[in-house]
C-alpha cells in the first residue's frame, strides 16, 4: 500500500497548515468527483500530415521580412565571431515587432510577436544595442526627401 504526504494550505492567515497522509485511490475519487481525471484524446502541438495529402507543388514564397526572411520560415543566424551576427538577430525583432524596415531597408510584410532568446550577451549590452537600433538615424540618405 503506498501512502502519499501532502501539506495543506493554511485555511487563513496564522492557521498551522496540518500534515495528512492520503491513499492514492482518495485522491483519484476526489479528482473524479470534481470532474477532473477524465482522458482525453491525445493533441499533437507538432502539425502532422499524411504523405498524400502533401502538396504536390510548392506555394508561393510569402515573406515575413521581403526578400531576407520567409514568413514560416525557421533559421539560424550564424557566422564568424564579432560579425554582427547579434545585431542582426536584435534588428530582425525590433523590425517583426514594430513593423519597420529591417535594417532600414527590408520590409516588414506582417507585424507581429517576438521571442528572442539573448544567450550570449549581457542584458545590459542588449538594451543598449536596441535603444541604438531604435533611434531614428543620424544621417539622412542622398534619396530622401526634405519636408
Amino acid at each position: 500500500m503506498v501512502r502519499r504526504s501532502f501539506v495543506a494550505p493554511a485555511p487563513f492567515p496564522g492557521c498551522v497548515p496540518v500534515l495528512e497522509s492520503v491513499e492514492p485511490q482518495d485522491l483519484r475519487r476526489a479528482a473524479a468527483a470534481r470532474g477532473e481525471g477524465r482522458r482525453t484524446p491525445p493533441v499533437s502541438l507538432l502539425p502532422v500530415e499524411p504523405a498524400h495529402r502533401l502538396a504536390t507543388l510548392a506555394e508561393e514564397r510569402r515573406w515575413l521580412v521581403t526578400g531576407l526572411w520567409a514568413e514560416e520560415a525557421v533559421g539560424i543566424v550564424g557566422g564568424e565571431p564579432k560579425c554582427s551576427k547579434s545585431f542582426l538577430a536584435l534588428d530582425l525583432a525590433v523590425s517583426v515587432a514594430s513593423g519597420t524596415p529591417c535594417l532600414r531597408r527590408f520590409p516588414v510584410s506582417r507585424p507581429g510577436g517576438v521571442l528572442l532568446f539573448a544567450a550570449e550577451d549581457a542584458l545590459h549590452v542588449v538594451r543598449r544595442r536596441l535603444e541604438g537600433i531604435c533611434a531614428p538615424p543620424a544621417w539622412t540618405s542622398p534619396t530622401s526627401t526634405s519636408r
